[in-house]
């Protein structure tokens, strides 16, 4: 997925953009004033899932990598799951990427006073995938890459 040296920290911090069916038009138009490239395009449809995904949710985006023009900054861009109401407030997010086991530290420590959304567990794109919100309201997703 990504180019980068392991250091044993933190590899990528990305925001996180979520819409509300509106994701490949975002990225068209985030494309063009970036001078961005977009990869790794994933639908709702393509996921390897058991769940039902509501046929208007297909076409939707799961996931979209934009490389903005100098090829070191990126845009995680996405349409809100199935059964997740996208809030104006909520629809920004950081992605956090580890390398190592250090995701259960800052995990924790971004938990507390704040809310597991999503535990620590595997999934079937990373070891280790959660999502937390801060005690400030911030929505935290923490991947570990995969080996």
């Amino acid at each position: 997925m990504f180019n980068l040296k392991k250091t044993g920290k933190i590899m990528l911090a990305v925001p996180n953009i979520t819409f509300n069916g509106q994701a490949e038009e975002a990225i068209n138009f985030y494309k063009e004033v970036f001078n961005g490239e977009m990869k790794n395009l994933m639908r709702y449809q393509d996921e390897p899932t058991e769940q039902p995904i509501p046929d208007n949710y297909k076409k939707r985006i799961a996931i979209a990598w934009l490389y903005l023009s100098n090829g070191k900054n990126i845009l995680n861009v996405c349409d809100a799951a199935p059964g997740e109401p996208l809030v104006i407030g909520n629809n920004i997010k950081m992605d956090m990427f580890f390398d190592d086991k250090e995701i259960y530290s800052i995990f924790d420590a971004l938990s507390k006073d704040g809310k597991v959304i999503t535990p620590l567990a595997e999934t079937y794109f990373s070891p280790n995938f959660g999502l937390v919100i801060d005690k400030f309201g911030i929505n935290w997703y923490l991947m570990q890459m995969p080996q």
